[in-house]
């Protein structure tokens, strides 16, 4: 009686899903709720941007002589543009966008520049902040946010590789240089408050890379200079921003020009109340606040939707920083953790500033609220960041291998 041999086993074993997806450093577990976590409050948010667009905007397409959703259909394509960014750079190796930094900052800068040149800057209510190609308009202030949080990520990572990281000469002089370039252009655009977000992704960038606390003080009497400036030099806006922070302090005697827009955010806000007027019943809409589809929609949030429709906003941006933070805590690379809190801020902080205006805490400004109001390139390359953002959470290292 013959016996056969049994067939030697493979000395490769085949990849299972599990482990095949740890191979491609995609994380599962923990580290994999905060990526579903970033796309379900973004995506959240998103949704609250459109009822309340189509909502407070009927008004004013009617008025510009189309139909009533001539607003939200614009809005609907800016949103169907940075959904596709947003699951492309999801999906694309967040790493490979660190070669892609310094020419990317280098086209921002272009594009601010070219805000300037006759016939193809666009101004309005005089600023200097769009640049027009044909039916293309855009907010090149908008867009070089995400180059420069690239560029310092990038920037800063290699410093510290090289043990260069303390070196002023090699770390701060570049920076300074880069940051005052952008921050000048913002300034004479004028857009103050784009500065301000600026200038905060930048130092909390800087702040988790732990350079020197001079630099740190250093750059903000540098901000606290240019500031002043931006309230005395003429050129830079001054008057009209003076006019503004005044305005700001006591808007009742100014309530037939300048202070009218606080005033009927506040009287928006008081009507919603706690429960809001309902969906699509706003009077904000009829002209009394206006482009209130724009930079004063969270008003029209409170008005429709009340106190919990407000509450349920803010707790959305404050869910996403979080995330976004431990997304940096959690990024398999250095590049990963600096450039996760860069973008984390340029959102919290734009959200901070846009609805404290909306509140009357801060002084009234352009700034949209992220993911929500009307406006193309704000929605556009906000989606753009979270989804790289989402891309840096997909990859997060395993608990057991930290």
């Amino acid at each position: 009686m013959t016996s056969t041999a049994a067939a030697p086993r493979s000395a490769t074993r085949r990849r299972g899903p599990a482990s095949s997806r740890r191979a491609r450093g995609v994380a599962r577990g923990p580290e994999a709720r905060i990526a579903r976590g970033l796309t379900l409050v973004v995506s959240v948010l998103c949704i609250v941007g459109v009822l309340m667009v189509y909502s407070s905007s009927t008004v004013a397409s009617i008025n510009g002589g189309g139909s009533p959703f001539g607003i939200i259909a614009k809005q609907l394509g800016f949103l169907t543009v940075g959904a596709i960014g947003y699951v492309m750079l999801a999906r694309f190796a967040y790493r490979l966008l660190r070669r892609l930094a310094f020419p990317a900052l280098v086209v921002g800068i272009v594009l601010l520049v070219l805000v300037f040149v006759p016939h193809l800057g666009r101004t309005e209510n005089d600023a200097h902040r769009w640049l027009g190609f044909g039916f293309l308009q855009f907010q090149p202030s908008e867009v070089v946010k995400l180059p420069l949080a690239l560029f310092l990520a990038a920037f800063l990572t290699s410093r510290e590789r090289d043990g260069s990281i303390a070196d002023w000469r090699r770390t701060a002089v570049p920076i300074a240089i880069v940051v005052g370039i952008i921050a000048g252009l913002m300034l004479l655009e004028p857009d103050f408050d784009g500065t301000l977000v600026m200038l905060a992704l930048v130092g909390g960038v800087l702040l988790i890379a732990a350079v020197p606390g001079r630099w740190l003080a250093a750059g903000g009497i540098a901000a606290s200079l240019a500031a002043l400036a931006a309230l005395t030099v003429p050129a830079l806006g001054a008057t009209w921003r003076r006019a503004r922070l005044l305005v700001f302090v006591n808007p009742w005697p100014y309530k037939e020009n300048a202070g009218y827009q606080s005033l009927a955010s506040f009287s928006t806000i008081a009507i919603g109340g706690w429960t809001g007027v309902g969906l699509g019943n706003g009077t904000a809409k009829w002209g009394f606040l206006p482009i209130v589809y724009s930079d004063f929609v969270f008003a029209a949030i409170a008005e429709e939707l009340g106190f919990g429709g407000c509450l349920v906003v803010v707790a959305c941006y404050a869910v996403f920083g979080i995330l976004g933070f431990r997304a940096a805590l959690h990024a398999p690379d250095r590049f990963g953790t600096l450039l996760a809190v860069g973008l984390t801020l340029t959102v919290l902080v734009q959200a901070t500033i846009n609805i404290g205006m909306v509140v009357g805490i801060l002084p009234v400004s352009g700034l949209t609220l992220p993911f929500v109001s009307y406006g193309g390139t704000s929605l556009i390359f906000m989606l753009a960041a979270a989804g790289v953002l989402q891309n840096i959470a997909r990859q997060a290292k395993p608990r057991a291998a930290r």
